[in-house]
């Protein structure tokens, strides 16, 4: 039944395609031009981007979900409708059986794979050096046609691999030869030696085809001989990563922990070693087995040296936000015994951990120390992914891929994404056992979704049903039952065994779910960059070919959007055609491979799609970039084990690779310049030793004078603030402080800006009225798109407030005091305190978020409780009302005052809310402005701005720290500025935020 909906024909399927692809774009910008007025929906008082600008952010996924749907139901449709007219018509181009076969040659794939390659980086790269790739695919071109024309009995395409393989070796082994020379002499420049390796290269690639003319008897003798002297130069690469030589004030200054060093000798030491004894063993290796000259730690030298990235000059050039959230978890966890996920939450999952455990482990665990943690990273992971290539699908495979994959497979913008190439290229290996995949799968998923649980959970699920179909054939499988019967006793202690594992990983777990669901809706819906907003533009050095801003953005999104969104459609095409194809067990594991990376791609939308940053591959591009690095080459792979890859694949990985490696830059023909490089460092930094100024977190490390000065004030007056064991809570988005002063997180989130929502914000209460920090850093702050915590976290500033914390000021920072602490020190309470945080927490301009959260406040009505104040309106100010209650303005200040009849405390009162009704809709748009009093007088200063619409407005009166404070409330008056309607202001309500 299914088949008569599998296209019979490659016409069939092309027209079927471009069809699909017509309509499905056409209703969903019908459905985008229906929907695009509609407004979101909120169920909390939430703050970010999206409220700001009171976008629909719904419509982003909604516009990608429908076309998405939409493909997948006209496909079918029209390839029914195409089998019933065209049956199994083809084009067909007829070649000769020579020409035939030469297409279907490892040398025309890999020349087309180049070609299409150079297409890709010249059409859309400024960077790329053009002529060093048309010159790799001539000598290709060139070496093929020797070769070609050689009279041997020897594979062909044996010996092209052959030389490809060991001019690869010999031109990283060059690069080792160099990158040692720089390492030990006086002298880094570069520039007489940069094209040495280029060089050997050409001079190696023509003594191998002259010897296939004149002495191919000796061929394979030289080759084995070459490859295995070369590889003993490799390891020299991993000198790389004890690069600590920086260009300083006219000279050259070496900053490594001698710890680092050592570690990487030893390593480098130990493959020497390890190739000196495989030089000797493979001596004299047959060339039809060329695989087995290649050793494992040459593979990983070649894969970091490919991934290796020169460190910037100071990590303190980084936010304290972004720097704070990656440091921090191995402190914490380890240092501070904070339990992961149930005592601290590392918003960077296991990644955090990595990146700040590598720091403490192979270098010196501070704040300068680093940067080089985040070069380590990707190269572990890209060790990881080449030694399971290897292992599975061979070194050739390993080899190639480290080449070209790599550079984006392991990139830092794909670092959501690190596990997944790992997972997928183990569980869906053919030759793996059922019971082992089964067992994988559980302990793989949970480390993914401990290491990134939105990327991890999705995976997971994805790989489910696959997992079930395994797991019931092997229930079906008499082999399988006996193999359990007979081994019942170890399978019923493996079965215990995962019990207690699970049963002491249970709070970590539960701590890792909790963390999903906080963040799973509402923050979203505020956090982000729309789609379709204004902010999206090109990117400057993205080619502009047309004069069409509109034309040049739909190219620019191709690939960034088109990346992932063009595999998922291949991925749903490829499954109808499984579908038709003869049963068999690779068969039907090649589909479930498909299905669940449909899944998976379908289920990262909300990732892809939720932060969309203008002139960047973040999020959306990430996920492109997968796919054109880890799931189209194994998905092409895991192919290739039953058929040969077809010239037009070849071509489209060619290209696809091609415009992935654009965004990450790996232009070999520059390759030798940043081995080794001296790292610039900017004139105004200076070069500091944390541990002479008491930051021995801090490490050696260049700083900015103003920067630096700031952080050995911040030091000094918390160290006059804090008694030994105490730590201080953060209002200032600020994460590193803690890392930096070796301080324990009081509040479960290091940041007020990660507490979005009303679930993570009580969460951070609770961890505070146990800590009771004495404490609160608030200022100069860190402010994203969240604006002043006052807003963002709100409830947790109100918390502080609430519980008499003090404004104090020293050294131009700001902080909280606790009550007991103000008078421990001596100190008054400051006369000014309210002007002093109204510096901190107000906002003047609150744009659309009355707006937002009126509209929303039937929904999150739960949240309030209605106070029952009586008022009077005291004044109108040139505004007038008719004979049916409509107000008309009739000056330049038009305004409404209310008093209450007795006074009301800002902390009994921390919302109003009311309704204004338009007679007709305003055109041109108008602006309201809430004042309040202070001592009886209301003052400019007292009041903030918002934009003005029909409909309700919560106004979060007690964001204003002189309206929270305040303990006498008379007055509340509200302006209405450019309107031109009459209109009614009613349902006036006095709330107060209880959950």
């Amino acid at each position: 039944m299914l088949k008569k909906w599998v296209p019979l024909s490659n016409l069939c399927l092309y027209i079927s395609v471009i069809s699909s692809l017509f309509v499905s774009f056409f209703l969903s910008n019908l459905i985008y031009n229906q929907i695009k007025g509609y407004k979101q929906a909120y169920s909390d008082i939430v703050v970010g981007n999206i409220t700001w600008s009171d976008y629909f952010k719904d419509l982003d996924y909604l516009f990608i979900i429908s076309f998405i749907l939409s493909f997948f139901i006209l496909f079918p449709v029209f390839v029914r409708f195409c089998n019933t007219f065209l049956g199994d018509k083809e084009i067909s181009i007829r070649y000769s059986d020579s020409l035939a076969h030469s297409l279907l040659s490892f040398r025309v794939q890999f020349i087309f794979f180049i070609a299409a390659y150079v297409l890709a980086v010249g059409l859309f790269s400024k960077e790329y050096s053009k002529g060093y790739l048309i010159g790799v695919l001539l000598l290709a071109i060139g070496t093929s046609i020797v070769i070609n024309n050689l009279k041997t009995s020897k594979n062909k395409d044996v010996i092209f691999k052959n030389i490809l393989s060991s001019s690869v070796l010999i031109f990283f082994a060059t690069v080792g030869i160099i990158t040692a020379y720089f390492y030990f002499s006086d002298s880094h420049n570069v520039q007489n030696l940069k094209h040495v390796p280029l060089i050997a290269v050409l001079v190696s690639w023509t003594f191998y085809l002259m010897l296939t003319f004149v002495k191919p008897q000796s061929f394979n003798y030289l080759f084995t001989k070459v490859n295995l002297i070369s590889q003993l130069f490799l390891p020299l690469l991993l000198l790389n990563y004890t690069n600590g030589f920086y260009f300083y004030d006219n000279k050259l200054v070496k900053i490594i922990p001698k710890k680092t060093e050592i570690i990487i000798g030893s390593i480098i030491a130990l493959f020497i070693m390890y190739q000196i004894f495989h030089l000797m063993k493979r001596r004299s290796t047959n060339l039809d087995h060329w695989e087995s000259t290649i050793s494992t730690p040459s593979l990983i030298a070649v894969s970091l040296a490919v991934l290796y990235s020169t460190p910037i000059a100071s990590t303190l050039l980084y936010d304290d936000f972004h720097m704070g959230e990656i440091l921090l978890p191995w402190q914490q966890i380890f240092h501070f015994k904070q339990a992961y996920n149930v005592d601290f939450v590392s918003v960077q999952g296991l990644l955090g951990m990595l990146y700040s455990g590598i720091n403490s482990v192979l270098y010196d665990g501070t704040i300068a120390s680093f940067n080089y943690s985040l070069m380590v990273i990707p190269a572990l992971i890209g060790i990881i992914i080449i030694s399971i290539i290897s292992k599975l699908y061979g070194k050739q495979w390993g080899l190639l891929y480290s080449v070209i994959y790599l550079p984006i497979a392991s990139s830092t913008i794909l670092s959501r994404f690190y596990l997944v190439i790992p997972i997928m290229l183990i569980l869906f290996h053919p030759k793996i056992q059922k019971k082992l995949c089964i067992t994988l799968w559980l302990w793989l998923s949970a480390l993914h979704c401990f290491y990134n649980p939105t990327v991890g959970t999705a995976l997971t699920l994805a790989i489910l049903p696959f997992m079930i179909f395994k797991f019931v054939e092997m229930l079906q499988s008499k082999q399988d039952k006996q193999y359990i019967i007979d081994h019942k006793k170890a399978m019923f202690l493996a079965i215990i065994v995962h019990l207690i594992i699970a049963c002491l990983l249970i709070s970590p777990i539960i701590g890792t779910i909790t963390f999903l669901l906080d963040n799973a809706s509402s923050n979203t819906q505020a956090y982000g960059v729309p789609f379709f907003g204004n902010l999206q533009i090109v990117p400057d050095w993205f080619p502009q070919w047309f004069n069409s801003i509109e034309v040049n953005r739909l190219v620019w999104e191709a690939i960034r959007v088109g990346g992932w969104l063009g595999s998922l459609l291949l991925l749903f095409i490829l499954l109808f055609k499984s579908i038709g194809e003869q049963k068999s067990q690779s068969n039907r594991e090649f589909t479930f491979f498909l299905i669940s990376f449909i899944i998976f791609l379908f289920m990262v939308i909300p990732y892809s799609m939720g932060r969309i940053d203008p002139v960047s591959m973040n999020r959306s591009g990430s996920v492109s970039l997968f796919c054109i690095s880890g799931l189209l080459p194994f998905l092409l792979i895991f192919k290739h084990k039953y058929r040969m890859l077809s010239l037009g694949t070849v071509i489209f990985l060619g290209f696809t690779v091609g415009l992935g490696s654009i965004f990450v830059i790996t232009d070999y023909s520059k390759y030798v310049e940043k081995e080794i490089k001296p790292i610039s460092v900017p004139s105004q930094l200076a070069l500091v030793d944390g541990k002479t100024i008491g930051l021995s977190h801090l490490g050696t490390i260049f700083v900015d004078q103003n920067r630096l000065d700031e952080l050995i004030r911040i030091k000094d007056t918390m160290d006059g603030l804090l008694q030994d064991g105490e730590t201080f809570a953060d209002l200032s988005n600020r994460s590193l402080l803690y890392y930096l002063l070796e301080k324990k997180v009081p509040s479960l989130y290091s940041a007020d800006y990660l507490a979005a929502n009303e679930s993570i914000q009580e969460k951070m209460i609770k961890h505070l009225e146990k800590e009771n920090p004495p404490v609160v850093f608030i200022g100069p702050s860190i402010r994203h798109d969240g604006g002043p915590s006052s807003l963002r976290s709100y409830r947790v500033y109100r918390w502080f407030l609430e519980q008499g914390y003090q404004f104090y000021t020293a050294k131009n920072l700001q902080f909280l005091l606790r009550a007991d602490r103000y008078e421990q020190m001596g100190l008054n309470k400051p006369l000014n305190q309210i002007a002093e945080l109204k510096k901190v927490f107000s906002q003047k301009d609150m744009v659309f978020i009355p707006s937002i959260w009126g509209r929303n406040y039937a929904n999150m009505s739960n949240r309030f409780s209605e106070i029952p104040i009586k008022r009077e309106l005291e004044h109108v100010n040139q505004i007038t009302n008719d004979a049916n209650g409509w107000s008309h303005i009739v000056g330049d200040d038009p305004y409404l005052t209310w008093r209450f009849s007795s006074a009301i405390r800002g902390m009994d009162v921390d919302f109003v809310a009311f309704t204004i009704e338009l007679q007709e809709q305003d055109q041109q748009g108008f602006r309201f402005q809430v004042y309040w009093d202070q001592d009886g007088i209301i003052r400019e200063q007292n009041s903030f701005y918002f934009n003005g619409n029909e409909g309700t407005f919560l106004l979060p009166m007690g964001s204003d720290p002189s309206w929270l404070l305040n303990e006498n409330i008379n007055y509340i008056r509200l302006d209405v500025d450019g309107l031109k309607e009459p209109f009614k202001i009613k349902n006036i309500k006095y709330l107060k935020l209880i959950r």
